[in-house]
């Protein structure tokens, strides 16, 4: 079972997930897609990659069950989640959320999911857009390749909270003071302000 969850909005890899499957497929590897998210406003996208996934023959193989309330549970019962955004993000949750549940996850290798990949299972790193180390990538994690390294504690959320909050305190008490960012060649809003 393949698991793309997320937002269901161009740009989150959907097409690339459909074209693996199409490669899966060719390849004789019997597996299913399922991409949780709301369905609400999103019919007519939703229906542009029915109809991809019907071209390519594999539309039997993928599903969008909506909004799910068991998303630990979809998590644990994946084989591998993907990470396929086309353009890079801070932070990927879903990434984040796969990986502590000790489930492969196979994501292009760019911001935040890039980061979490290299720090946890460098296997599962593919260059954007990259479609046959894709397939190789999904392929080997389907086969049994690796398991995700130990979630490190720094990533857990009462540790990024008292990290925020730390930031916040060292810019309330003005450890970063304009004059930082200017030196570093970086405007900041109070630089703007001056006369």
């Amino acid at each position: 079972l393949l698991l793309l969850p997320g937002r269901l909005v161009r740009g989150k890899g959907h097409a690339d997930l459909i074209r693996l499957l199409a490669d899966l497929s060719e390849a004789g590897v019997d597996v299913h897609a399922i991409c949780p998210g709301s369905l609400s406003g999103r019919e007519r996208y939703v229906g542009e990659l029915v109809r991809m996934a019907t071209e390519l023959g594999v539309a039997d193989r993928l599903t969008f069950p909506g909004i799910r309330d068991d998303l630990p549970e979809v998590y644990a019962g994946a084989d591998v989640v993907l990470s396929l955004s086309v353009n890079p993000e801070s932070f990927s949750l879903t990434t984040a959320e796969a990986l502590a549940v000790g489930v492969p996850v196979v994501g292009y290798d760019h911001g935040g999911v890039g980061e979490l990949l290299r720090r946890i299972f460098p296997g599962g790193l593919v260059v954007p857009g990259d479609r046959q180390e894709l397939f190789r990538r999904v392929r080997w994690a389907l086969q049994g390749g690796a398991v995700p390294g130990e979630f490190p504690g720094d990533l857990s959320v009462g540790e990024m909270l008292r990290k925020t909050v730390e930031l916040y305190e060292k810019i309330v008490s003005g450890h970063h003071r304009a004059g930082e960012f200017a030196a570093a060649g970086r405007p900041c809003a109070a630089d703007l302000h001056r006369t």
